[in-house]
């Protein structure tokens, strides 16, 4: 198992420094901070309505640190236990655990977590040698930032793209003794798992769903730019006109996104040098949405991929609308 603090030039979540471990699914609780749940006082006064929630004390820091205040009817949900039920999830699957590669991202004191989990099935070839392969993506806080939640996503396998995720796709758990769902995560993954896979191989068919090149800039500068700004959808154009990412410089006052000067900086691997197809264009977005810098901003741009999808495409309006 193998733990990373990165720095915050490279990734943070809620402007916290980020831990990420990679390992096997076997391994990975035992690297994951546990919570207690105290009284909320100060000297001797008790908050009726309110408990405190304290990271206990880990290998490199003995502390226990406050992380949160909830109140009294939230439920606390540990991380370990939901790296626990996809462990059992697993082993009734006849899936291996030990054999099963596993990445985990925490934020500096632990309180919220995300994990992504490869799934043993086969993968959809989007085109000959273009695979997407699944997995399981669990979130989970201690501090009311979101609640516990596991999705189905598929990534693809040559840029490591995360998909879009179906919202069929998703359970989530609101963390609250009157609103928990009673659905089975365990029984939610195993159950989900084909059709979900069924809306990946329907993606394949975007491959031959071609776009006029002039309507291109249009969509960048008024679509793109309208959810993502400026910069943001500079570097999509970019990618989408050359198959290589950039560095986007300062933009003056007058210039649309497609007007900005932009330095070349790497190829996208799979990406065409022009592209020619919604996948294409589906792609291009999904690697700027994985490539910023802050966790929770990823997940909020990649909410923002299908809408601009039915935009330049708006024959796969009804499509997505269907699959949702």
């Amino acid at each position: 198992m193998k733990v990373e603090r990165l720095p915050l030039e490279e990734v943070r979540w809620l402007g916290q420094q980020v831990v990420r471990i990679t390992g096997s699914l076997d391994d990975l609780a035992s690297g994951l901070p546990r919570f207690s749940r105290r009284d909320f006082t100060h000297e001797n006064a008790l908050n009726e309505y309110l408990d405190l929630i304290l990271r206990d004390p880990v290998p490199d820091d003995e502390r226990w640190v406050p992380v949160s205040t909830v109140s009294k009817r939230y439920v606390l949900i540990q991380h370990q236990d939901t790296v626990q039920m996809l462990r059992t999830a697993f082993e009734q699957q006849n899936w291996q655990p030990e054999a099963t590669k596993a990445t985990v991202w925490l934020s500096d004191y632990g309180e919220r977590m995300r994990v992504e989990v490869s799934l043993p099935v086969e993968p959809v070839e989007a085109a000959v040698g273009d695979k997407i392969g699944a997995e399981v993506v669990v979130w989970n806080s201690v501090d009311r930032s979101r609640a516990f939640e596991l999705a189905i996503r598929w990534r693809r396998l040559i840029c490591n793209n995360g998909l879009t995720i179906w919202e069929g796709d998703r359970l989530r758990k609101v963390h609250h003794a009157d609103y928990m769902s009673a659905t089975s995560p365990i029984d939610f993954l195993v159950e989900r798992l084909p059709k979900s896979r069924r809306l990946v191989e329907d993606i394949r068919s975007w491959v031959e769903i071609k776009f006029d090149p002039t309507s291109l800039i249009q969509w960048i500068d008024k679509d793109v730019t309208a959810r993502w700004g400026k910069l943001r959808a500079a570097r999509v154009f970019h990618i989408l006109r050359t198959g290589c990412d950039c560095a986007v410089g300062r933009p003056l006052e007058s210039q649309s996104a497609s007007q900005i000067r932009v330095s070349r900086t790497s190829p996208v691997p799979g990406s065409p040098t022009s592209a020619g197809s919604a996948y294409d264009v589906y792609q291009g977005l999904l690697w700027v949405v994985g490539h910023g810098r802050s966790i929770e901003q990823e997940e909020e741009l990649l909410a923002d991929v299908l809408p601009l999808m039915a935009n330049l495409f708006p024959a796969l309006s009804e499509r997505i609308r269907g699959a949702e």
